[in-house]
């Protein structure tokens, strides 16, 4: 509970309310740019229906048209929550650095000896992304499979936050611990699980999920700060 109160007066400064902002502005611009562009795509489709000699075909092709229409919309509340979950945690990683480096200057003043290099964490995270889209392939199969839709979404949701979990951990442990402490860092502990799990929840309230991402680094940091690196808990 002391770390979650020094996180949130750490949250409430103007240079961290800052870092926050630029999250939420950049995140924002992008995802309406993108959901623009999808609207304005299925409303330009032309079913050239000169090109069919028989006017069941005009008729199948408008209902594709339909179809997708209500797909879009239907699939837009998912769309806006998976899109702001991930383009946060994108635009937040390049803050996590300026964040960690003030926590550490604030509270800690812990010396780094080495850090770990931007090819291995690169490459780390790559891999992270090539099994999530391995298995989305088979999650969105499900979606199509009358007897396994009904999973579809839960099983989405887990993956989302699979990705979520890796990507978030990961980005502040690189910052946090140096060389030799990140090649033996477990993620996997309960209080790292839970603790992450409760920010992804947050996550998916509507537009929590551009503004929240550096508090979730900023505890983290504390987290990894004193559990890993034993060191003592800020008093302020």
């Amino acid at each position: 509970m002391n770390n979650f109160i020094i996180s949130l007066k750490d949250f409430f400064t103007f240079r961290f309310l800052a870092f926050s902002l630029f999250p939420l502005i950049i995140s924002s611009i992008i995802f309406v740019s993108l959901l623009t562009l999808a609207f304005s795509y299925v409303g330009s489709l032309d079913f050239n229906e000169e090109a069919f000699n028989f006017f069941l075909g005009a008729m199948i092709l408008h209902a594709i048209q339909i179809f997708i229409m209500i797909i879009t919309i239907s699939g837009g509340g998912f769309l806006a929550l998976y899109l702001s979950i991930f383009f946060a945690l994108v635009i937040t990683s390049f803050l996590t650095p300026m964040i960690v480096r003030e926590i550490n200057l604030k509270h800690y003043n812990y010396n780094k000896l080495d850090e770990i290099g931007l090819i291995q964490i690169t490459w780390l995270l790559f891999k992270i992304v090539l099994k999530f889209l391995f298995f989305l392939f088979f999650v969105l199969l499900f979606h199509i499979i009358p007897i396994l839709n009904f999973i579809a979404s839960f099983l989405m949701f887990c993956l989302m936050f699979y990705l979520f979990f890796n990507f978030l951990i990961y980005d502040v442990a690189s910052c946090v611990l140096n060389k030799n402490d990140f090649l033996s860092f477990k993620p996997f502990k309960f209080k790292y699980i839970f603790c992450v799990f409760l920010f992804y929840l947050a996550s998916n309230i509507p537009y929590v999920g551009f503004f929240l991402p550096v508090f979730f680094v900023i505890f983290l940091a504390h987290l990894l700060f004193q559990n890993e690196l034993r060191l003592k808990q800020p008093l302020n």
